[in-house]
C-alpha cells in the first residue's frame, strides 16, 4: 500500500480513529510498530504518540525527509513480514 499510495496516505488509512483503521487491526498494529521504530532512528518525533501525530510530524517536514522515512519504513516492514510472528490467528 505504501508503494502505491505513499507513506502519509497509508498512515492515514491505518489510523484507528478512521473507519478503515478500525477494520484492519493487524495493519494498524504494524504501522504503529513502524512509527516506533522510525522514532528510534530519529525519523519520527512522535515516538510514543498515535498515528495521527505521526502523520502530522511527517507532513510538517520536507519531501527529502519523507522519502528517507518511506525507504526506512519499507525496509522495516520487509523485516516484519519475514521475522515477526503473526498473532492474529
Amino acid at each position: 500500500m505504501i508503494l502505491t499510495n505513499g507513506l502519509l496516505a497509508t498512515v492515514a488509512f491505518c489510523n484507528p480513529e478512521s473507519s478503515s483503521g478500525k477494520n484492519r487491526p493487524a495493519m494498524t498494529k504494524a504501522m504503529e510498530r513502524t512509527a516506533k521504530y522510525l522514532a528510534t532512528q530519529g525519523l519520527n518525533r512522535a515516538a510514543n504518540q498515535g498515528l495521527k501525530e505521526f502523520a502530522e510530524d511527517l507532513s510538517s517536514r520536507d519531501s527529502v525527509h519523507l522519502q528517507r522515512t518511506t525507504e526506512e519504513a519499507l525496509a522495516f516492514i520487509g523485516y516484519l513480514r519475514r521475522f515477526a510472528k503473526n498473532n492474529e490467528q
